[in-house]
């Protein structure tokens, strides 16, 4: 068995051990109490799961460290007080996750049906969703209008005559593209309305004589540069400009999206600058019924969980560089159509740990997932 700790680091002393298909209806809260000083918490939270779900399970484990995501929501209160955050939920979908932010005060970033769905099921108010996703079907709307969910973004005019047929009162908010070219994951070739295209939507708005309730952007998945988010909020005082110009209703949301690193170096290094950004631009004394919100998924969960893999069969063969040496190759029960997604689409550097120290002489491994391509 080893622990994957480039997916998510160590974290505090309070653990979520799921276990995922035939044992997810296992999952158990577990408080590590006694460790020693410098004892390795996820190693303890590994034995434990193990003599929780016996030895001998074959499903990948889910070790989850609540008492990191508590750290997170404080330390996000502590340098963007006036921005709520919104979960993710796409991030990393764990239940308990959910609950202790739900419990924490945060609201959730829903970008589809099921998503909504699994929150709802968790006691979570629909006034505290935003249904992110600008392209939706017109089935998921008609649901969150069922559920009263209103506030939702979009960025086109299809989207905008799918909303007026089907959930004529939600609150929408404007998602404008900008700048992302610094992070991991970019976006603005996907999702968001250009400038050409700001004031031709606006008009539809009135047209069709729906609720325009705000403006959102997303910087990007594992921002790099929190200068992106001048630009950014300037695009959006410009789009709260032309509605008042027009006469629209004052709007009254802004939502800042996604991209916060989940390690407290990082955000800690950003979030001054957002938020002197914010004041700056949206100052309280101007918009003083404005609501802040976020749409953060990595700052809560990149460091706040760990995954338990086993090795289930190995085979060791000569080297094909022919040194004649012999590469060990192990076989996980989980892999890049799992977990390990990551490597793929964040470019994660993953590092196994084996939980039972080995002795003998370090030789060349291949690790490989579960399935047979």
């Amino acid at each position: 068995e080893i622990i994957d700790k480039g997916l998510l680091k160590k974290g505090g002393k309070s653990s979520c051990i799921d276990g995922t298909k035939a044992h997810r209806k296992r999952s158990k809260v577990t408080v590590l109490k006694g460790l020693l000083p410098g004892e390795d918490s996820v190693h303890a939270a590994a034995k434990q799961a193990l003599k929780h779900f016996e030895s001998s399970v074959d499903e990948p484990i889910q070790l989850v460290d609540l008492g990191n995501v508590q750290s997170q929501i404080q330390l996000w209160k502590k340098y963007l007080p006036d921005v709520r955050p919104h979960y993710a939920v796409k991030c990393c979908p764990n239940k308990q996750i959910i609950k202790q932010l739900r419990d924490g005060g945060c609201g959730f970033d829903c970008a589809t049906m099921q998503e909504i769905s699994t929150v709802l099921e968790l006691g979570v108010s629909p006034a505290d969703i935003v249904y992110s996703h600008p392209c939706k079907p017109r089935s998921h709307i008609a649901f969150a209008k069922t559920q009263g969910i209103s506030l939702m973004s979009f960025d086109n005019d299809v989207e905008l005559r799918k909303v007026a047929a089907v959930y004529p009162e939600a609150q929408l908010l404007l998602r404008v593209v900008c700048e992302d070219s610094s992070a991991r994951c970019p976006m603005s070739l996907k999702f968001g309305a250009k400038r050409d295209n700001w004031s031709a939507l606006l008009d539809i708005i009135q047209e069709l004589q729906l609720n325009l309730a705000g403006v959102s952007f997303h910087v990007g998945s594992g921002c790099k540069d929190p200068e992106t988010f001048e630009p950014a909020l300037r695009d959006a005082r410009e789009v709260f400009r032309m509605a008042s110009e027009r006469g629209m209703k004052a709007m009254h949301v802004l939502d800042i999206g996604g991209g916060y690193p989940g390690d407290r170096a990082g955000y800690e290094q950003i979030a001054p600058i957002i938020a002197e950004k914010l004041q700056r631009l949206f100052p309280s004394s101007e918009f003083p019924e404005l609501t802040r919100i976020a749409e953060p998924g990595r700052f809560f969960a990149a460091n706040s969980g760990h995954l338990l893999t086993k090795v289930y069969a190995k085979a060791k063969l000569p080297a094909t560089d022919g040194s004649g040496e012999q590469v060990c190759r192990y076989y996980l029960n989980d892999g890049l159509y799992g977990s390990f997604n990551c490597i793929i689409y964040d470019h994660v550097s993953v590092c196994p740990e084996p939980i039972r120290s080995v002795d003998g002489p370090e030789v060349p491994c291949a690790l490989f997932g579960p399935t047979c391509d």
